[in-house]
């Protein structure tokens, strides 16, 4: 929904409400995609394993 609103613009409360609903609607959207980036990142986390460095001592023959 695109209005542009000015500081003469007056609201009915039915618009405000709709206005409100769909603000907040958005922000519920744009939290779910983050909750479920954030899952998917720990779920590939998990299943690549953890890093690990292997040390080899290295001998000379004397």
């Amino acid at each position: 929904m695109n209005m542009k609103l000015n500081s003469a613009t007056r609201l009915t409360d039915s618009l405000e409400r709709e206005l409100l609903a769909c603000a907040i609607l958005e922000q519920q959207q744009y939290d779910m995609g983050k909750a479920l980036k954030s899952a998917f990142t720990k779920i590939a986390t998990f299943f690549k394993g953890p890093k690990v460095t292997l040390h080899h001592a290295t001998h000379t023959a004397n």
